[in-house]
């Protein structure tokens, strides 16, 4: 996966008026780095070019490559603010990253071979996602940009759960290490609610073939 990368320079203007003349004369988005046992950078970011990365599916999910005033820095995306309804960044936080030290991030999950799942082609089922992505904690290299899931086995009334993951060498689930309690439905594949009415009529239609007197 190539890693996304985005330009920015430090900025020394705080404050509520100087974040405002930023985004709307400048078209800069605010931002702040931390963490690392380091000071807070504040920095500004061209705000149409950290829209559109933010778009990406994979950009809270793998590491940053920032060049803050021409200078390389490794960082992950953690809590941004979004407009109400434009089309724009209020303001985002950095992580820094260090090559030695685990980080624990949200990666999507990709269900694969849905059109071949035997609950679905073969019984009629529906496929249900539980969940989106998944939390996993590694170091920064070993870091996936997704985990795929092989749906194509799953019968009617079967799921699958965290513990059926294939996870990289080096990638632990967040969850799972809380306890077996933890491990959370994925996908699972079931009746639709109107074929589990027709077998439910079908049944008792049955049930009064028999009872009817001879």
């Amino acid at each position: 996966m190539e890693k996304t990368s985005l330009a920015c320079q430090t900025r020394t203007q705080l404050g509520k008026a100087a974040t405002r003349r930023l985004r709307l004369k400048q078209s800069m988005a605010p931002a702040v780095i931390y963490g690392n046992r380091q000071d807070n950078l504040h920095v500004m970011i061209d705000a149409k070019q950290l829209y559109h990365a933010c778009e990406d599916e994979t950009f809270f999910s793998q590491v940053l490559d920032l060049k803050v005033d021409g200078k390389p820095l490794e960082v992950v995306a953690r809590q941004v603010q979004r407009h109400p309804y434009k089309q724009l960044i209020m303001h985002i936080d950095f992580l820094r990253v260090s090559q030695e030290t685990a980080i624990t991030l949200s990666v999507p999950l990709h269900f694969e071979n849905e059109e071949n799942c035997i609950g679905v082609k073969q019984q009629g089922g529906i496929i249900f996602h539980e969940l989106n992505e998944v939390e996993v904690t590694c170091l920064p290299k070993d870091l996936p940009g997704h985990i795929s899931v092989d749906v194509s086995d799953l019968e009617v009334g079967s799921a699958l759960h965290l513990s059926d993951l294939q996870v990289p060498k080096g990638v632990t689930i967040t969850e799972l290490e809380r306890g077996e309690e933890h491990d959370a439905t994925l996908v699972r594949v079931s009746k639709p609610a109107g074929g589990m009415i027709e077998e439910e009529e079908e049944a008792a239609e049955g049930e009064e073939e028999e009872n009817e007197p001879e």
